[in-house]
């Protein structure tokens, strides 16, 4: 088997690309990350003028800004996690972030972020010398923070667990 180019979008910037990430069930949004920490996101109806399907830039101005891990977007509002642990809501509308929290105090990096596609879950994996898995609530609100020595994290798309790893984690 192999591979089919379905669509091409042009990234409009010459910076290298962290992240990418499309809304599954018929969105047209496509998102993408930046090594300068900025967030770009696309339509993907607009691809016949694929120069001109860059929708907007959100960046904001602070220092010391990392690439998205992840991004969804959920009523005109933006999640994005950095690789410091820094949680953003943006308003997409206002191009602004109206939210921001830190994952946990003493988490400085952040390996890996998801957001459960149903539920007000987030969860991020943090990087050695002491790897773990954190889980929050929408609000940034610590659940559980276990260890763990996995960097990958995924929710159950139907289901209230979590694949860390190759294990797979009922949430209660």
């Amino acid at each position: 088997q192999k591979e089919k180019v379905a669509q091409e979008i042009h990234m409009s910037a010459e910076l290298p690309l962290t992240a990418m990430h499309c809304d599954k069930g018929g969105s047209s949004m496509v998102f993408g990350g930046f090594a300068d920490g900025s967030v770009r996101y696309w339509d993907r109806r607009q691809s016949q003028s694929a120069h001109h399907s860059l929708v907007c830039v959100l960046q904001d101005n602070a220092r010391g800004r990392h690439s998205i891990i992840h991004c969804s977007h959920r009523n005109q509002k933006l999640i994005t996690a950095s690789s410091t642990g820094v949680v953003k809501v943006w308003d997409v509308r206002k191009k602004s972030v109206f939210k921001q929290f830190q994952v946990h105090k003493t988490i400085s990096s952040c390996t890996n972020f998801d957001i459960h596609p149903s539920m007000p879950l987030m969860a991020c994996t943090t990087a050695p010398p002491k790897p773990c898995i954190l889980m929050l609530n929408v609000k940034g609100d610590t659940l559980t923070l276990q260890d763990t020595d996995s960097s990958t994290i995924a929710f159950h798309p139907f289901k209230p667990s979590v694949v860390v790893g190759r294990q797979l984690f009922d949430i209660s």
